[in-house]
């Protein structure tokens, strides 16, 4: 009883900080945002918006690939089912080690990273770290 009570508390706890301490990617990476929603508007495609999750998320991930470029951190924590959402029925990663006037273009032209942006993840962040971009897609 009191191991699920501290659960329950300790999520809580996680998802009202992601909400209030986390600043959203349009602080920074607006413009980015903004490149990829022109994207998917060539494409007939709704715009996308930045979460705090997400951004929570794209923020842990920016800085774990700035040691370790690759998406081996996401597709982990997908396998064992310890993705930090509550529940999704798809999640998507970007990752680019370039000027931010690159990232969007980069990945438009990766037709791998081209198709996560064009999925039906309404939710996305991308968040920076030096000259390491993470973007982070997420469907509920």
């Amino acid at each position: 009883m009191i191991h699920a009570l501290l659960l329950i508390t300790g999520v809580i706890f996680y998802l009202l900080s992601a909400v209030i301490f986390t600043k959203p990617a349009f602080a920074d990476n607006q413009e980015i945002i903004t490149q990829i929603n022109q994207f998917r508007a060539s494409k007939n495609i709704p715009a996308v918006q930045a979460d705090p999750l997400t951004c929570s998320f794209a923020a842990l991930r920016v800085k774990e690939i700035s040691t370790d470029f690759t998406h081996n951190g996401f597709y982990d924590r997908a396998k064992s089912k310890s993705m930090p959402y509550p529940r999704y029925k798809l999640a998507t990663e970007n990752l680019a080690r370039t000027s931010k006037h690159n990232a969007v273009e980069m990945w438009i032209k990766s037709p791998k990273h081209a198709a996560n942006m064009l999925k039906n993840t309404p939710v996305v962040c991308v968040e920076s770290y030096g000259d390491y971009y993470a973007y982070e897609g997420l469907a509920i």
